[in-house]
């Protein structure tokens, strides 16, 4: 279930394939209010539920903010613990179109894009209690950035505009030297891993055992490969370890290609 009363909207961690155990979901509701101007507000006249836009039902609110004018989110949250010499990071997973983000009224970074997610570091900004505040503004008239197939008058292919925060917000604490991206290829019957920055370390995958990162990459290949099909989804799970950081994740064997079956050219998995 999406919503249950009483309880945080989309619990289920957001980022799968680069899974640490230190996850705090920060949807719920937050403080909300809409200004022609941009300027920082001294009252937040409604609440809304995160991460459902304005125009959803479920946000509480059902509607959609003029062209041009600024969506202002505010809730407070508490530091976790962090690893010595460690980092806060501050994912939002989607916000509709441009967003600013402030840490006890510190501006922290600000981002253009409401498809794509983004992580800010915020922990020179961090107390004990913090105030979290995102400003957003989505102008349809604006098409220097993609919006999808929004629109004011829906129909056909078209559908009601998304604006503002529309995906999960969350904090991450991380180690000093941590893993930042998880890059996973599938070679066929082979699978090659790297990490982002090119540590050193191993993969520990379920049933196949331990391999070495050697500049921050690593090519599997298992004698006898368990292939992905619609019919038998096998998925490996493994481990990523560094000196300091240590991620979960999960990969998958197939083969695609091309080939001739009874005289014509078939698009075909593992050779089917």
């Amino acid at each position: 279930q999406l919503l249950t009363e009483g309880t945080t909207p989309w619990q289920v961690y957001p980022r799968p394939q680069l899974k640490r155990n230190s996850y705090v979901n920060l949807n719920g509701s937050w403080e909300f209010t809409v200004s022609p101007d941009g300027q920082l507000p001294q009252v937040y006249d409604r609440t809304i539920l995160v991460p459902f836009c304005p125009e959803s039902q479920l946000s509480g609110l059902k509607f959609h903010p003029k062209d041009g004018d600024f969506l202002f989110y505010r809730r407070s949250f508490s530091t976790p613990e962090l690893p010595a010499g460690g980092r806060l990071l501050l994912h939002i997973d989607g916000a509709d179109q441009v967003a600013e983000v402030y840490v006890n009224q510190k501006h922290i970074g600000s981002h253009a894009g409401g498809y794509e997610a983004f992580t800010l570091d915020i922990t020179d900004a961090l107390q004990e209690t913090n105030e979290l505040l995102i400003r957003v503004t989505d102008d349809l008239r604006n098409t220097a950035h993609p919006y999808g197939k929004q629109t004011l008058k829906r129909g056909g292919m078209w559908y009601t505009p998304v604006s503002g925060i529309w995906q999960t917000v969350w904090l991450e604490s991380v180690p000093q030297s941590y893993i930042a991206g998880l890059s996973i290829e599938n070679r066929g019957a082979s699978v090659t891993i790297s990490v982002t920055p090119p540590l050193s370390g191993r993969v520990l995958v379920a049933g196949l055992g331990e391999f070495s990162l050697e500049n921050g990459s690593v090519t599997i290949s298992p004698e006898d490969p368990h292939m992905w099909s619609p019919e038998d989804p096998y998925l490996y799970e493994f481990s990523v370890e560094t000196e300091q950081d240590r991620v979960e994740s999960y990969f998958a064997l197939r083969t695609l290609d091309i080939q001739k079956v009874d005289g014509v050219l078939r698009l075909c998995l593992n050779g089917v």
